[in-house]
């Protein structure tokens, strides 16, 4: 089964929280999970434009891509940008297929990120 959640950045400035997406009278939230058994959750609210989902992928050193990530490929290439496409419905690098990730790229920032 394919995980889906979302990250955010705090509009508090406590840096990003993931978990499920939710738009609560205009306002963007992310419901983060502590506890699968007892399903504690705290909600925080984000930074609408910040939020992306997450791609199903992980880095070599295990990290979570999502979209707006910013990755170095291993071989030393120009850093690519992760992106939704609309017409595809699917996460894509700025030029390529996402699924052409290679286990060894790494994520050097997120375009949200100062």
């Amino acid at each position: 089964m394919r995980t889906i959640k979302f990250r955010g950045l705090r509009v508090d400035g406590k840096g990003w929280v993931c978990g499920d997406y939710i738009t609560n009278g205009g306002e963007a939230e992310i419901r983060a999970h502590y506890s699968d058994f007892f399903g504690d959750f705290e909600t925080y609210e984000v930074i609408p434009e910040s939020v992306g989902q997450f791609t199903g992928k992980l880095t070599i050193d295990k990290v979570e891509i999502y979209e707006g990530d910013l990755i170095a490929p291993w071989n030393g290439g120009i850093p690519k940008q992760v992106v939704w496409d609309e017409i595809f419905c699917a996460l894509y690098f700025e030029i390529k297929p996402f699924s052409k990730l290679q286990v060894l790229d790494k994520i050097i920032g997120n375009i949200h990120e100062k």
